[in-house]
């Protein structure tokens, strides 16, 4: 669709910031969020506006999803799209940041570890139980149960090492935030 157009992300744990800033420059060309898509977000034509993003990490139940809105309607955040536990928000620039200090922004960033630390343990225990089950019963790969088990033993690989890694970046900037907060 020609309304329509895809922005990829480099991964809301990696680039946040810079994901957030490109977003407002789309929105300035016309192109504003309309929702996530897979690896990045999914955009839609519209008069240029300017506006910030910010996200936050809270997992909120179904029927209380309004409420956690109208906290941020409050402060001038306007919400625009939501996936699980991630939420966009989007205000006029010179709005007050949903995050004002570091201890704030340190708890955003532990709620977010926490659902991840779940996924990641899961997706590892897979992923050792493809390994285990390959090396128990699988003597050949060329059968049919070797092809299939290699194959989701892959595909447990391909899911696992990115858990893994979006769960390190959050660890790397939690302890450095927590450090920088104790120096203050």
């Amino acid at each position: 669709m020609k309304n329509e157009k895809y922005m990829s992300s480099g991964g809301l744990a990696f680039t946040e910031e810079k994901d957030m800033k490109k977003l407002s420059k789309m929105a300035e060309k016309g192109w504003v969020l309309h929702s996530f898509a897979p690896l990045g977000y999914k955009l839609r034509k519209s008069n240029p506006r300017h506006v910030v993003y910010s996200l936050d990490y809270h997992d909120v139940a179904k029927e209380d999803l309004e409420d956690y809105y109208d906290i941020f309607r409050a402060g001038g955040w306007q919400p625009v799209c939501s996936e699980g536990n991630m939420h966009i928000f989007s205000a006029p620039p010179g709005t007050k940041p949903i995050y004002t200090d570091g201890a704030t922004r340190l708890e955003k960033y532990k709620r977010a570890r926490k659902l991840l630390s779940k996924v990641t343990l899961i997706l590892f225990a897979f992923t050792a139980l493809c390994f285990l089950v390959n090396f128990l019963f699988i003597q050949d790969y060329t059968g049919l149960a070797g092809v299939i088990s290699y194959i989701v033993q892959t595909l447990a690989i391909a899911l696992f090492l990115p858990s893994l890694m979006t769960w390190a970046a959050f660890e790397v900037r939690i302890r450095r935030m927590a450090s920088d907060l104790k120096h203050e």
